[in-house]
């Protein structure tokens, strides 16, 4: 700590130094008292820059907790809880980045029909069947497009949607009407 001190006072005294002999340099019209305010400039900053290592190589690093990404697999227990029949297969996945600005946690799986009759038991969804290209979709729709837009499920899809809770999320869920593949939403507000 001592050192950092020296180098700051240092630092200090050479840039009072510096304004002094420019001050005195212009007045008299003296070039040897501009060179050395130059000089006293070049010590000031140098022994800044020693005083700032000094104080970096005494501070602490510090090291920020490196959040592994999730697989689709942790993603879709995350979601749904663990599947018991095993039918599960994740082909696409995204997951939020920045939770304060990415508001959707996206999913798509190829499954069987007992998993989607366990997910329809786990929340009170409201039901629609219709065309993909005008199923109810969320308000940030930029969260169901490319890989995740139910039109790659097929013409025709089931669209199940339940409003956040308290406890979570606000989610959609878009299925084929066979039930083999569903794409799943869930929006953070």
């Amino acid at each position: 700590m001592g050192s950092i001190m020296l180098w700051a006072a240092i630092s200090c005294a050479a840039f009072l130094a510096f304004f002094g002999l420019l001050i005195m340099g212009l007045l008299k019209r003296a070039d040897p008292l501009v060179g050395a305010a130059i000089v006293a400039l070049l010590i000031a900053v140098g022994s800044g820059v020693a005083a700032v290592r000094e104080a970096n190589d005494l501070a602490p690093a510090v090291s920020t907790p490196v959040v592994p990404r999730r697989s689709g697999s942790d993603i879709y227990r995350t979601m749904f809880g663990p599947s018991p029949t095993g039918c599960v297969s994740v082909t696409h996945h995204r997951d939020r980045l920045v939770p304060d600005i990415d508001k959707g946690v996206r999913i798509r799986v190829r499954t069987c029909a007992a998993e989607l009759e366990r997910l329809l038991k786990t929340g009170a969804y409201r039901t629609a069947i219709g065309p993909a290209s005008s199923i109810p979709r969320p308000d940030a729709t930029a969260y169901v497009s490319g890989d995740f837009d139910p039109e790659v499920l097929g013409d025709t899809v089931r669209c199940l949607h339940v409003d956040a809770t308290t406890r979570g999320p606000s989610r959609w869920i878009y299925m084929r009407l066979d039930s083999a593949e569903m794409i799943a939403v869930d929006m953070f507000e």
